[in-house]
């Protein structure tokens, strides 16, 4: 049986990995893959030591330190995470793992627009990653839907891929970090559109335009890409009926990251935490450990 089981390979699980490993527990770290979200960001101009880098170069340092540390993650899917006596099961796509503690860092995915012509015309010009498909639409117009973090940096990235950017937000602002909402406001082929909404994607074999309402009244648009980056979905289905949730299906944790029931604990994206930063992951993720490894030790 493991002290503690570790689902995610996000900032989160991974920094609780490294502090795990540093303090000689015995766990695993299971994840789909390394870096999660984290991979697909171009500019990262926040994180502590570093005035910018890539998402993937950060994931790289992330992936080096594991293997200084020899961690070794186990790359399979969490099903389901079952309660037991002494602890508690983790089911994946290929094994089962026991573990006295678990700690959910399994983020979040894309949230969708739900309109018509969105899942017609998916990877026909409809995309839901900047950094995988921006260079496919090299000077043509496109639309990103949402600003906050994901929208910026994809109309970060496509500034200089694209030939127009129509940058659509529902609110009366840009949300997000400033100075790169000033750096975007202030750049000549990005129009913003606030207040607005889309409300169709438009084309039959691949992307035409998009209907849009600006304060309620609709208006076409044409461009030959969208990009989604609006509010995502936790990744929490494997542990819903185990641990309380608020109504965006977000983990409710208290000021240790701890869930509901005991021994079970998260971080990240997949919780309640309002700042949904890498930097606060990783904060997060090295705060979590030492609750676990106080817990375990009242426990033993």
């Amino acid at each position: 049986m493991y002290e503690l089981v570790i689902i995610g390979g996000g900032p989160g699980g991974i920094t609780a990995a490294i502090y795990a490993a540093r303090k000689k527990m015995n766990f695993a770290l299971i994840a789909k893959d390394l870096g999660g979200r984290t991979g697909l960001v171009p500019e990262i101009q926040n994180y502590p030591g570093f005035q910018t880098i890539s998402g993937l170069e950060l994931t790289d340092r992330f992936k080096h330190q594991l293997d200084e540390l020899k961690v070794v993650p186990k790359f399979e899917e969490v099903l389901k995470v079952e309660k037991a006596k002494d602890g508690f099961v983790v089911k994946t796509d290929k094994n089962s793992y026991e573990a006295m503690t678990v700690l959910v860092a399994s983020g979040a995915r894309h949230g969708k627009l739900n309109v018509p012509g969105e899942e017609k015309l998916n990877n026909k010009g409809v995309t839901y990653c900047a950094t995988c498909d921006a260079p496919l639409f090299a000077d043509k117009d496109v639309a990103i839907v949402g600003s906050g973090g994901p929208g910026l940096n994809a109309a970060l990235m496509l500034m200089r891929i694209a030939k127009k950017i129509y940058l659509v937000e529902r609110g009366p602002e840009l949300r997000g970090d400033k100075m790169l909402c000033e750096k975007i406001v202030c750049e000549p082929k990005v129009t913003i559109l606030t207040n607005t909404r889309v409300k169709e994607i438009l084309g039959e074999k691949f992307v035409s335009g998009i209907v849009v309402t600006k304060d309620g009244t609709p208006e076409e648009i044409p461009v030959q890409g969208i990009f989604i980056e609006i509010s995502y979905t936790p990744n929490s289905e494997f542990v819903a009926h185990l641990v309380k949730l608020n109504k965006r299906y977000e983990i409710i944790i208290d000021d240790n990251c701890k869930t509901s029931v005991d021994g079970l604990y998260a971080v990240g994206d997949v919780t309640n935490v309002p700042q949904k930063q890498i930097v606060v992951a990783a904060g997060d993720g090295a705060k979590v450990i030492w609750a676990i490894f106080d817990y375990l030790h009242r426990q033993k």
